[in-house]
């Protein structure tokens, strides 16, 4: 039979779910009827956390309608949770202290901006902490972990060079300028993409260390 974790567990991720669909719907423009396909990181790292949490919340609902015992994780391969963690977790950090022009101790109080750039990344990053068990995650992880991103980076490319017709913003048909190859040189943009990677994987070991301490601290208690 299932714990009593494991209804709040759903319930959390229920909860997220709902919070996460608001973000999304402003940030697709779904209901506004002018649907704009994911092509900023942040509605791609959003969405994949949505449909991530969203697997994970039917399957959980399905062991309980068969009254059945949950797993240890109800997440569709658990260790790539470090991944849309981690995900998830740069979009907060490059929007705070990147591309959020207010000062450093300060944020942007538009309510979807509050939930696509903090409220999202720290529901996930707190349902890690609370529900995951700890110490299944693996020394190379968080190398495996940058699919993610480097799968972003050459979709976006990709879409760029073949949209001639519509802008994203701003008459630039690039997401994000630092990749745009009408602008810099290819070098450079790979460069630059290079240490955005390694942030990626810095991140990732620090999460994976984190994961190990606390996995130590569970069996010593």
């Amino acid at each position: 039979m299932y714990k009593k974790k494991d209804i709040y567990n759903l319930l959390y991720i229920f909860i997220f779910l709902v919070i996460a669909s608001i973000g999304l719907n402003n940030s697709l423009g779904i209901s506004a009827g002018a649907f704009k396909p994911p092509i900023f990181y942040t509605s791609v790292s959003g969405l994949i956390c949505f449909i991530y949490f969203l697997l994970a919340f039917i399957n959980g609902i399905t062991y309980l309608i068969k009254q059945e015992t949950l797993p240890d994780s109800i997440f569709l391969f658990p260790r790539f949770k470090g991944a849309v963690t981690i995900a998830i977790l740069v979009t907060m950090l490059v929007y705070h202290f990147l591309v959020y022009e207010g000062p450093v101790l300060s944020v942007d109080t538009d309510i979807y901006n509050l939930i696509t750039h903090y409220f999202v990344p720290c529901l996930v990053i707190l349902h890690w902490l609370v529900f995951d068990k700890k110490g299944i995650y693996q020394k190379l992880d968080p190398i495996f972990w940058t699919v993610i991103p480097i799968t972003y980076f050459s979709w976006a490319n990709v879409v760029a060079l073949f949209n001639t017709e519509v802008p994203y913003w701003d008459g630039d048909f690039y997401p994000y300028n630092f990749i745009d190859l009408t602008k810099h040189d290819l070098s450079k943009v790979i460069f630059t993409v290079i240490l955005l990677i390694a942030l990626f994987i810095v991140l990732g070991y620090g999460v994976y260390k984190l994961d190990q301490k606390l996995a130590k601290q569970h069996l010593q208690a």
